[in-house]
């Protein structure tokens, strides 16, 4: 049996994103997350910037984007938080989009 990398938290913002959107792409979505948490696969979670993470699905020519970053204070537990998500139609992220992460990151860690 293979064990997860880490655990996955959303944030308020993150779980409304995932509430609001349609089952099929919701489903989409879940598999995009679990193998993200079995694999190394950059298709599904990458690296944007220099402390955000994204996890990424495509769906019927859409991007569903999660932006998360890493809270490894706990040496039992890696969590990954999730911020918030945004649909695109086109690959570039928007800047916002990343200062909105790092900004809830930061708040995250003053608590």
């Amino acid at each position: 049996m293979v064990e997860n990398r880490f655990q996955i938290i959303f944030l308020k913002e993150a779980r409304e994103f995932i509430l609001e959107i349609d089952y099929k792409a919701k489903s989409k979505i879940q598999l995009t997350l679990k193998k993200a948490l079995l694999s190394n696969d950059v298709s599904c979670f990458k690296k944007i910037d220099q402390d955000i993470w994204e996890f990424r699905t495509k769906f019927k020519r859409m991007q569903y984007r999660l932006f998360a970053f890493w809270d490894k204070r706990d040496s039992l537990n890696t969590l990954v938080i999730c911020t918030h998500g945004i649909i695109k139609r086109r690959s570039k992220i928007p800047r916002k989009e990343i200062d909105k992460a790092r900004n809830t990151k930061r708040e995250y860690f003053s608590h």
